[in-house]
């Protein structure tokens, strides 16, 4: 048996998988870089970590009108200030060491939302990591769709969405998990002097 037409099959059909994945989702070549400055954040709703809802994240249109109890929607926030959003990784323990920082970044930054957006992982870990920064809004992303949606693909990325939802700018990887740092950059991003 000749390996050749195999293989090539093989890697034509995978090929067509990555551009159909690309195609239906909408990807627009981000990657890692989380969504384009200048951008505008979608409206979202999410269930709240601590919350019995068991919902995955609507994206559409019609997510502002969501007023569910324990749901949070990105559309009121966004017309008060600043919108913060920390992808994490609830079962990396290493990943999940931002929630520290969040917490002292919410205390900086009067006016704004900081939002904890939970993937991967169980709903007990995403629980207990929300109950560690009661001051943070924590969300689950239990299906990926928001992470999709924003181009997350390192752990942890924070968005920051200036008042009206206008991205700022992405932070990725590891120093955002120091606190010093995570405020003087996200600050920085919305032109604000650090505190």
């Amino acid at each position: 048996m000749r390996r050749g037409p195999l293989l090539a099959g093989v890697v034509g059909l995978g090929a067509l998988f990555v551009i159909g994945f690309y195609v239906t989702t909408g990807h627009k070549g981000t990657g890692a870089k989380g969504p384009e400055v200048g951008s505008q954040m979608p409206p979202f709703a999410a269930p709240l970590a601590l919350s019995a809802l068991n919902g995955d994240v609507n994206l559409s249109p019609s997510a502002c009108s969501v007023q569910i109890l324990g749901a949070f929607t990105s559309c009121a926030p966004l017309k008060k200030g600043p919108l913060v959003l920390a992808f994490v990784t609830v079962s990396d323990k290493q990943c999940s060491a931002i929630a520290g920082s969040l917490s002292v970044l919410r205390q900086r930054l009067p006016g704004s939302t900081v939002v904890l957006v939970g993937l991967r992982g169980g709903r007990r870990e995403l629980a207990r990591l929300a109950l560690r920064v009661p001051d943070v809004t924590s969300i689950w992303d239990r299906d990926g769709a928001l992470a999709t949606r924003y181009g997350i693909a390192v752990c942890p990325t924070v968005v920051v969405g200036a008042r009206g939802g206008q991205v700022r700018g992405t932070l990725i990887g590891s120093s955002v998990d120091r606190p010093g740092w995570l405020v003087k950059n996200v600050n920085a991003l919305l032109d604000r002097p650090t505190r």
